[in-house]
């Protein structure tokens, strides 16, 4: 993650900021900008997971979004489809972050984050959501351990054994 982030600014006039949101990721610098009233973590950790996806290689990124693929529709319940929020559905790079700051905000215990996520809503026999914790593993998000934490919440199990 730390290779992935090139720098962290707090300011209000970032040119590429949009009214409704308060952080920004340059995709070519991977730098953040963040509004004075928005610094919480959930942020900086939401911004951090853009930094580290457009950090990977154009493959690497497109290998991640085929095996999810299932973007656009942003209405309805959600966790759906593997996408744990509406913002997730609309595209992949909102997807990764949005992904990113639940692992961080759930592994971390935080109050400020998106552990809101209702996890009885997720299909654990749908693989698109173990797909995205491999994703985060591989890339380096996660460690093996919080892997192994998260897991059982995206698998099924049958006597104690994951069903894949």
């Amino acid at each position: 993650m730390r290779l992935a982030l090139s720098d962290i600014r707090i300011n209000d006039d970032c040119p590429e900021y949009k009214p409704e949101h308060g952080a920004h990721c340059h995709t070519k610098s991977r730098k953040i900008c963040i509004r004075r009233g928005n610094i919480v973590d959930r942020i900086v950790w939401h911004e951090s997971g853009h930094a580290l996806y457009w950090s990977r290689t154009d493959d690497e990124r497109a290998a991640a979004a085929a095996s999810i693929g299932c973007y656009g529709i942003t209405e309805g319940e959600f966790p759906r489809s593997g996408i744990l929020t509406s913002y997730g559905a609309t595209d992949q790079y909102e997807d990764f972050a949005e992904w990113f700051e639940w692992a961080m905000c759930y592994l971390y215990h935080t109050q400020t984050g998106s552990t809101g996520v209702d996890l009885t809503l997720v299909d654990a026999s749908d693989p698109r959501y173990l797909a995205h914790l491999l994703v985060l593993r591989d890339w380096g998000a996660i460690n093996r351990a919080q892997y192994d934490e998260l897991e059982p919440l995206f698998t099924v199990r049958l006597g104690g054994v994951p069903m894949r």
